[in-house]
């Protein structure tokens, strides 16, 4: 698929370390990158809301060492937001995401 300029100037990105609030607002998650420390494992949750008390979206786990790459076929709707949730041994996320459809 061929992308014009204007449609890459709709997705955004967080790269974190931590636990994160990407969005208060519904967003469409595109895709998730996690890369756990080398020789652990990690997990990565991904919340509709603004906290982990809100309900979860999805879990990822990530073998040792291994950088996991999960991409949406289609763009993923939050209701409410988008919070990150990074337990286990990440070493780092990087979630793609935006708020208007192209």
């Amino acid at each position: 698929m061929d992308l014009k300029r204007e449609e890459l100037l709709y997705y955004n990105y967080i790269h974190t370390t931590s636990d994160v609030l990407v969005s208060k607002t519904p967003v469409f998650l595109c895709s998730v990158i996690i890369t756990p420390h080398s020789g652990e494992r990690g997990t990565f949750r991904l919340y509709d809301g603004e906290s982990t008390g809100d309900p979860m979206i999805t879990e990822i786990a990530t073998g040792s060492g291994v950088t996991k790459v999960v991409q949406f076929q289609h763009d993923l709707l939050t209701k409410r937001g988008l919070f990150v949730n990074l337990f286990g041994d990440i070493d780092h996320a990087l979630i793609i995401y935006h708020v208007d459809k192209p």
